[in-house]
């Protein structure tokens, strides 16, 4: 999935919206942590050594690192060129959670990774993550936060062997203002961006938001509100032209307790779309309106078992995506599931996470596609410090050209903890 939902869609807007209702703050710890390495779990025991010699009340680090081994069977994602490759993968990586409960907080995730392909050697390379996020509570009625994500990847277009080096990277600012128990308002700026090799500069682009949220809490447990997010999108290659959209959505979100949630809001966006001195993307020059609608939750069926569950429907700017070159925008519809299973103490964890998308450019130049699939894992901590884990990944992706395929993956891995 290379497409990125944009505007008022965003998880930040809608774990913001379901946070508002949260009545007493959980605590900082209270269950394992799950990082992946190539889609294979790994678990952060809560109560490990480093915590335990820090007291484990403010701050808690996790430390892993461990080798990995995974078999793909279509590593290009292609018809008519299908080559498999076994993958072996050195990870390191860290978790650092600190809280003051009800005056700071602050979350740092960090993975790095080596890939070396046993017969494709164009997609060796460093891959790796980092995010960083933080909040102060200045007064009762005053919080504000920081957030700013790091992610490096390698990708491919639809052209086999079309390989290249991918960076995302945002940074945001934002602050609530909550100057009663019913009322808040929300007030966000992101500056995100893409960028690729330099062979691939046409793909590259830039994007500043605003987002602006009230709310009002109806009763304890639910909350309405209103969004508007205005975003200015530069595209810095000649395949994309710059895009300003502004969404607008109703929404409402429930929450019980750490039990259940729910959210679903309801929009439109508004596109328009700059000629950039020329025509050659579909309706340059021109604006465009779009319908917005987002429906999902999550609930803990016991203690040991939760399930969560996001169905939404948007349009993204094309510059998001290497597969809609000259499309001004991509309809997407996707829908996602998840399923965590971890008993006791979390030394045995389980999860499983459905999906399926259906992308529809702009532009009919370019062919709609659909993609379903679904990524299974299981890790165990035999020690408190090392941890194995397995996985299978299954995507089946069709365009509306015919062309078709399957790709399977298989991951093994074994990591210490600290």
């Amino acid at each position: 999935m290379k497409t990125m939902l944009k505007g008022a869609l965003c998880a930040e807007a809608v774990a913001l919206a379901l946070a508002a209702t949260a009545v007493n703050a959980a605590e900082q710890v209270k269950e394992s942590y799950h990082p992946t390495v190539n889609g294979s779990p790994v678990t952060l025991m809560k109560d490990n050594l480093i915590t335990q010699k820090l007291g484990g009340r403010l701050v808690n680090l996790d430390v892993y690192a461990g080798e990995f081994i995974r078999y793909d069977s279509n590593i290009y994602g292609s018809e008519t060129k299908k080559e498999h490759s076994t993958i072996f993968t050195t990870a390191a990586g860290a978790l650092l959670q600190a809280e003051d409960k009800d005056r700071w907080s602050a979350r740092v995730e960090a993975q790095a990774l080596e890939n070396v392909y046993n017969n494709h050697s164009e997609y060796n390379g460093m891959e790796g993550y980092l995010h960083a996020q933080g909040s102060l509570v200045i007064s009762p009625a005053l919080t504000v936060r920081a957030g700013a994500n790091y992610d490096r990847t390698n990708d491919n277009s639809r052209t086999a062997e079309d390989v290249f080096h991918t960076t995302h990277y945002s940074a945001g600012v934002g602050a609530t203002v909550a100057p009663s128990p019913f009322f808040a308002m929300d007030m966000d700026y992101k500056r995100a961006g893409v960028r690729r090799d330099k062979d691939y500069d046409d793909y590259e682009y830039d994007a500043d938001s605003v987002t602006l949220r009230p709310s009002y809490a109806v009763t304890d447990n639910t909350r309405l509100y209103v969004q508007a997010a205005y975003e200015m999108a530069d595209a810095r290659g000649g395949w994309f032209h710059d895009t300003d959209t502004l969404t607008g959505v109703v929404g409402a979100a429930w929450a019980y307790r750490d039990t259940a949630r729910l959210y679903g809001e309801v929009g439109a966006a508004y596109l328009d779309i700059d000629s950039n001195g020329s025509a050659s993307v579909d309706y340059a020059g021109d604006t465009k309106t779009r319908p917005v609608a987002r429906v999902g939750g999550e609930l803990a069926l016991t203690a040991d078992t939760k399930v969560t569950g996001d169905v939404s429907y948007a349009p993204s700017i094309s510059a998001t995506s290497t597969n809609a070159r000259q499309s001004s925008y991509i309809d997407t519809v996707r829908v996602a599931a998840g399923v965590l299973y971890s008993p006791g103490a979390g030394r045995f964890t389980a999860t499983a996470t459905p999906y399926y998308t259906y992308n529809k450019p702009s532009n009919s130049v370019n062919a709609k596609y659909r993609e379903f699939g679904v990524t299974l894992g299981t890790t165990y901590c035999v020690e408190d410090w090392l941890n194995v884990s397995a996985g299978y990944r299954f995507t089946n992706t069709k365009y509306e050209d015919a062309s078709s395929y399957d790709r399977h993956a298989v991951m093994l891995g074994l990591a210490l903890t600290l």
